[in-house]
């Protein structure tokens, strides 16, 4: 009578047990990392990666220049969900190939960071942005006079300045500058003032993402000194404007 074959069974979820002579050889069940690189049927989900790597790399470059200016808690998927967007206004490009180079960067305008409040909700005035046609520089006008009525005060707040921050972001070799401009200190008592426009200073490549964001720092006033003091709470930062320069959309 001939023995009986030892059978190839399951001893746990997700591994298979295989016998030897004198043991039995253990296998994890499931896809292989050489088979996904590899293997053809997995083509479209490497090239959804490939973009999901160039959108999470952006994200993260954006959120390390405009978020930590201004205290704002970090939404990873909300932005990523954004540059997606972006990135599929690649028309000239089959997936896995498309590029921010070639995608409109105008779907990151007004994109608010601070899930509870945009800066167009906060700031009721009016300004004018403009680029000069050198690309040299970035000017912010405010085109009036700030009254407590053009600002909402919703943190309780004895005082507050906009800040404007400008991200010159490039994208060949994935890196950014950052530079802030600030307001002069705006009281909530009723007294009116114009204010300077406010000046960047723009460098010139040919491919480059200028993201100008918006926010208000609110002030308290220190009960025991009296000082105006900066409060630790994020403002309302929103991307108010998306500058590309001429050469990069049509590289």
């Amino acid at each position: 009578m001939s023995p009986r074959k030892k059978k190839i069974r399951s001893a746990f979820a997700g591994y298979t047990l295989t016998p030897k002579e004198d043991y039995y050889q253990s296998k994890k069940n499931g896809i292989t990392a050489e088979r996904v690189h590899n293997d053809p049927a997995y083509d479209s989900f490497r090239r959804h990666g490939q973009e999901m790597a160039r959108i999470s790399s952006l994200a993260g470059l954006i959120r390390q220049g405009l978020g930590r200016e201004a205290k704002v808690p970090g939404k990873p998927t909300v932005l990523n969900r954004t540059l997606r967007k972006v990135l599929n206004t690649d028309k000239e490009h089959h997936l896995g190939e498309r590029s921010f180079l070639h995608a409109e960067a105008a779907g990151l305008r007004d994109y608010p960071f601070h899930p509870a409040a945009a800066f167009r909700d906060i700031v009721k005035t009016g300004y004018d942005i403009r680029h000069c046609p050198q690309g040299k520089m970035t000017t912010v006008t405010l085109d009036t006079v700030f009254t407590e009525q053009d600002i909402v005060n919703h943190k309780g707040a004895d005082a507050c300045r906009l800040l404007f921050i400008m991200l010159q972001v490039n994208l060949m070799d994935n890196t950014c500058t950052v530079e802030k401009r600030r307001t002069s200190l705006l009281p909530f008592s009723g007294i009116g003032f114009r204010q300077r426009p406010i000046e960047f200073t723009c460098a010139q490549f040919n491919h480059h993402w200028r993201l100008l964001a918006a926010t208000v720092v609110w002030y308290h006033k220190d009960k025991i000194t009296g000082k105006l003091m900066p409060a630790d709470t994020a403002g309302p930062l929103t991307i108010v404007d998306v500058h590309t320069t001429h050469k990069m959309l049509n590289s």
